[in-house]
């Protein structure tokens, strides 16, 4: 089997194929970039993706995408499942991973199986989310990030309470003294726990900001690629009418130059013999012509003249008997 033989085998979602072929043709790319196991995440062939998973996981197109990225956004659930613990966590040239992608799409089962493996992008998520007016997304999104603020925060008071040693009598009567001052300070303890909420909320409020600026700039960053692709295309165009310019440029002088090499060589020879004893004869056959047709102009004129004075049965004197005597025979 060669390597189209394999995308083939691939493409049918045939397993036998690939078990017995994928030493030789594992981590072959076909000529879109894309690997066996992102043509199995985008036609929805799972038992390949699940053989495939840890043999071309984290390999991305040309554009920096993925195969999680690809079943996230055509939301093929189950193969998000078994890509996910191998490829989260990257992002393609457009900076957007696997879970923005699924947000884009609103497929909320590849959203949740993304969350514990994708939190950190969660922020931008949100933002994402806001922009495009998803409700359940930022729903969702939202709620995952109040839970994982308060696991965050418990954890955190747990860590920072004091652990004392049971055999030092100073270090017990020094904790007793700070937990005395603690309970009369209980009512603040609640005051400053409302204090780090709000100040952890205006932070969440700023992350969301800087996300949505980021995602316009993001978009501006699209569609000053288009225009610089655009852009490329029309200087590949003008290049190639100019090439065109020059090269009839070039055939317009070269015909100049001939046509002025051929007029010089006429003026040389001069017109040739045969040209000009055509030409005197042309002349003489021309000056005949026009004497032949003042001559019959002339006898159309007198026959019209002798048909009328027949027509009017008058007849004719002796001057015009004279006159039309060239033409009688003519006439009869």
């Amino acid at each position: 089997m060669d390597i189209a033989g394999w995308f083939c085998a691939v493409e049918a979602g045939d397993l036998e194929h690939i078990k017995e072929t994928y030493m030789q043709f594992v981590g072959k790319i076909n000529e879109k970039g894309r690997t066996a196991l992102m043509i199995a995440a985008s036609l929805g062939h799972k038992s390949i993706c699940d053989f495939l998973a840890r043999l071309e996981s984290r390999q991305t197109t040309p554009k920096g995408v993925t195969a999680l990225m690809i079943a996230a956004e055509l939301q093929h659930i189950d193969i998000v499942a078994i890509l996910a613990p191998y490829e989260s966590r990257m992002r393609s040239d457009k900076a957007e991973p696997a879970i923005i992608r699924a947000a884009r799409h609103c497929c909320m089962p590849a959203l949740e199986i993304l969350l514990p493996y994708e939190m950190c992008y969660a922020s931008e998520c949100l933002a994402v989310a806001k922009i495009n007016r998803l409700d359940e997304v930022y729903k969702r999104i939202d709620a995952a990030l109040a839970s994982n603020f308060t696991e965050s925060f418990s954890v955190h008071s747990t860590l920072v309470q004091p652990i004392l040693p049971q055999n030092s009598l100073l270090l017990q009567s020094q904790h007793q003294s700070q937990c005395t001052q603690m309970s009369g300070l209980d009512g603040n303890v609640g005051v400053r726990v409302d204090a780090n909420t709000d100040t952890t909320l205006q932070q969440a409020d700023l992350i969301t900001t800087l996300t949505t600026e980021l995602e316009d700039l993001r978009l501006v960053e699209r569609e000053y690629e288009d225009l610089k692709y655009t852009c490329e295309a029309y200087q590949e165009q003008i290049r190639e009418l100019n090439l065109d310019n020059d090269t009839l440029f070039t055939d317009n002088m070269s015909l100049r130059r001939d046509k002025e090499k051929y007029l010089r060589a006429l003026k040389r020879l001069g017109p040739c013999p045969s040209c000009k004893k055509s030409q005197s004869e042309l002349q003489n056959l021309l000056a005949e012509n026009t004497r032949l047709s003042t001559e019959l102009s002339t006898i159309r004129t007198n026959s019209l003249e002798v048909w009328s004075r027949i027509l009017m049965k008058r007849a004719l004197s002796d001057e015009e008997i004279k006159r039309f005597a060239p033409f009688v025979d003519l006439i009869q």
